[in-house]
């Protein structure tokens, strides 16, 4: 065996002892049972493909700045508490490719076949593979109808057509499950867009998250250490759906959007090579094929490159 083999093996070795070492010790929780999730209003998300014509580097330096202008604008008729843009990362980014292959139809098929459920269909919606996703937030149902009929919205619409082959606009009810810091430039955001599984429904799904798989990933912050975990969920914001569909035609939406911010990026490199947060990882995707529809969903890493609101962001 040369050199190199015996070093690789050696790192194979100690990583595995890593893992069980760090796998034997107790995950802190929370010093308190979790308070109920605070609902803090109505937020529509924006989102965006590419077309071919246009890569991440052109869309980050020439149509995420002028489209943040476009916003700036007309902020008295859009009318939200905050504008926040979050562009995806390199789909060749490590941390991206990790947590990607984390929710892979395999892993899903595992997680189904370990809880006795039926294994997932394969992925109907690639177009789905957000490059943007724009979140708006609202105080009510009123002010988010009053944007997606508003000039303002129209002008975005517009402005897009250019870069984006399949745009959706999803309106969903926020949740705040934890909140050390507000969406601040240059955070680290990933986007976990969700469908329930077929056998329990949007309801189950939203139940068994708010309730059941909600307290279990603020246990594991101490271990994560995110800085925000918010739940956008679909039930509540019904009212909008047809007004969504009229401004940007799409599939049907999702049944929630998980977001879970931290201060910087390197937070989540250095949680790629840190062995109790890899094992945390795995704790939640064995809990999310419980209720998650893996496959059906779209996963996004960015980072926030601009944030418009009438609120000090901390």
């Amino acid at each position: 065996m040369t050199i190199t083999g015996i070093v690789i093996t050696a790192l194979i070795l100690l990583t595995v002892l890593s893992f069980v070492k760090q796998a034997a010790r107790p995950y802190p929780g929370p010093t308190e049972q979790p308070e109920e999730p605070e609902t803090t209003g109505v937020a529509v998300m924006l989102c965006h493909r590419l077309t071919g014509e246009h890569d991440h580097p052109r869309m980050v330096t020439k149509w995420l700045p002028a489209r943040a202008k476009l916003v700036d604008a007309h902020w008295d008729t859009v009318g939200a508490l905050r504008y926040v843009q979050v562009p995806q990362l390199s789909r060749w980014n490590i941390v991206f490719l990790l947590v990607a292959l984390s929710r892979s139809w395999l892993v899903a098929a595992i997680g189904s076949m370990l809880h006795g459920l039926p294994s997932p269909a394969g992925r109907k919606h690639p177009d789905e593979l957000w490059d943007l996703i724009e979140v708006f937030e609202f105080a009510d149902s009123t002010g988010a109808a009053a944007f997606l009929a508003s000039e303002a919205a129209e002008a975005l619409a517009e402005d897009g057509d250019g870069w984006s082959v399949h745009a959706q606009a999803i309106p969903m009810v926020t949740t705040r499950a934890y909140l050390r810091t507000h969406f601040a430039p240059d955070a680290a955001v990933t986007l976990f867009c969700l469908r329930g599984r077929p056998e329990i429904g949007r309801d189950g799904m939203i139940d068994y998250w708010l309730d059941q798989h909600r307290p279990f990933v603020q246990g594991l912050q101490p271990v994560l250490n995110y800085a925000w975990y918010d739940q956008h969920i679909a039930r509540g914001a019904e009212d909008l759906d047809a007004a969504a569909r009229d401004y940007l035609p799409g599939h049907a939406p999702w049944d929630g959007m998980a977001s879970i911010g931290y201060p910087h990026l390197r937070d989540l490199v250095y949680g790629a090579v840190d062995p109790r947060v890899q094992l945390a990882n795995l704790r939640l995707v064995y809990d999310e094929t419980r209720f998650i529809d893996l496959p059906q969903s779209a996963l996004m890493l960015g980072t926030v490159t601009h944030i418009r609101a009438d609120d000090p962001v901390d």
